[in-house]
């Protein structure tokens, strides 16, 4: 193997944890010594990510944001920003006061326009802070991901979708986060075309990459590998798309080496 990818939440991070097992990081360190490319790729932004491999910051690639950016050893190498205008007051005025409240998400922090628990409250219980801005304009990056939490569970999901695609236009990929959040990020951008690049950039193949995923954001991943694992507990679609099964990513690694 050249290289290894594994998403991190259901995958690496089972549901209740707050830490990765210390295991992972020793055989991401033997991973090194035998010259094979650790990566991991995640719908989180860098910030959140940095903070549960902060043994290994330097030595693992990060396929953030579903893919729309890649950092390696504090560098951004491949961003894919959203095609929105500065100056784009239509998308504010949508987002924030008839479908919800708005995040925009750069490659650095969170920003917000205008003050709203629940975009606060929600950062604040992942121990991230939120800059506020005075207007989109004023972002001082570019836009990697718009986040729309919605004021009811009750609105009518075709209707909600029709005004995120009339307020930025058809150049956009949407991605379910659950039933409150909405993520929108560039069109293309997903798991499978940051692995591609990421292949090239190493000279890796399908033959000699493993990956690892859990979720429907890990289809296109999995199409990246010859030898790709979907966790045991993954939906039945999930499964199907992925070639074998495993209940530990560490074990399973091991078995390569």
């Amino acid at each position: 193997m050249k290289l290894i990818i594994s998403d991190l939440d259901g995958t690496l991070l089972m549901q209740g944890e707050k830490a990765l097992p210390r295991e992972l990081f020793k055989l991401i360190a033997e991973l090194k010594r035998y010259g094979i490319t650790f990566a991991v790729a995640s719908g989180r932004p860098y910030i959140e990510l940095k903070k549960f491999f902060a043994p290994v910051l330097y030595d693992i690639y990060f396929i953030c944001e579903n893919g729309a950016v890649v950092i390696y050893q504090g560098k951004t190498l491949r961003k894919l920003p959203l095609p929105i205008q500065k100056n784009n007051r239509e998308i504010v005025r949508a987002f924030s006061e008839e479908l919800g409240s708005l995040a925009i998400a750069g490659t650095h922090t969170i920003y917000t326009i205008k003050d709203n628990p629940m975009v606060s409250d929600y950062y604040k219980s992942k121990h991230l802070s939120i800059m506020k801005i005075p207007s989109i304009g004023a972002l001082p990056e570019e836009c990697i991901r718009l986040s729309i939490c919605r004021l009811s569970q009750t609105q009518s999901e075709n209707t909600l979708l029709e005004q995120i695609r009339r307020s930025i236009g058809d150049a956009v990929h949407i991605i379910y986060e659950d039933e409150k959040w909405i993520d929108i990020v560039a069109k293309g951008v997903n798991k499978g075309s940051a692995v591609q690049w990421l292949q090239n950039l190493v000279n890796a193949t399908k033959e000699d990459t493993l990956v690892f995923g859990d979720n429907v954001n890990d289809r296109e991943l999995f199409e990246t590998s010859n030898h790709s694992y979907a966790m045991e507990w993954a939906s039945e679609d999930v499964k199907t798309r992925a070639k074998y099964t495993t209940d530990c990513v560490i074990s399973a690694i091991r078995g390569y080496l």
